[in-house]
């Protein structure tokens, strides 16, 4: 069944077939109404999780067809194409369309995601705020983030959010798969609870 969260109270007719003999049922979804989290509710833990994600490089020279057994190969040039245009298989396949449809591919999924099913799915009215969050978390990739930190820097932008109020726009993010999150490993002790 694909794209089952667009069927009202999938649930039921899962836990229907699961309960039939010599059948196995296979659920895909590709949007955050369809979380693991809910899952587990729904489906009362009888179901396996597979996450499928991005290509690693291997993968995606793999894709590319790229004889790796070339010593003469340039790996610095493939990195920057593998970082630059995308490591989603869909955009390996459209390399040949040029980059305009790779940036067109890219920006369609960002507004799926992002615009789509985070924001009417949290019903986020404040959607110029939520933009700004989710530029600012791109461009900080790798660095500690403090809901607290980015509050104060909006409210510069005259943009009022209360930093509990960014913590949940993180938790969306991240239960959509769109950042990962990296917890800080050298806190002991009373500042993990100050953190």
């Amino acid at each position: 069944m694909d794209e089952v969260q667009n069927i009202p109270h999938f649930e039921k007719l899962v836990d229907g077939l699961f309960a039939t003999e010599n059948t196995d049922v296979y659920i895909t979804g590709s949007n955050a109404s369809l979380l693991s989290s809910e899952l587990a509710t729904s489906l009362s833990g009888r179901y396996i999780e597979i996450s499928i994600l991005p290509f690693s490089f291997k993968e995606y020279l793999s894709a590319r067809k790229i004889d790796t057994s070339n010593k003469y190969l340039n790996y610095e040039a493939l990195f920057f194409d593998y970082v630059n245009e995308t490591l989603l298989p869909k955009g390996v396949e459209l390399r040949e369309s040029g980059y305009d449809k790779i940036y067109e591919y890219l920006e369609a999924i960002y507004t799926t995601i992002i615009e789509k099913d985070i924001t009417q799915r949290h019903q986020i009215n404040d959607k110029r705020a939520f933009s700004n969050i989710v530029k600012f978390v791109s461009s900080s990739i790798g660095n500690p983030l403090s809901p607290s930190n980015i509050s104060k820097t909006l409210k510069q932008d005259g943009q009022n959010i209360h930093h509990t109020t960014i913590e949940k726009y993180l938790e969306y993010l991240v239960e959509s798969f769109v950042f990962y999150k990296v917890n800080r490993f050298d806190l002991k002790g009373k500042k993990q609870l100050a953190t």
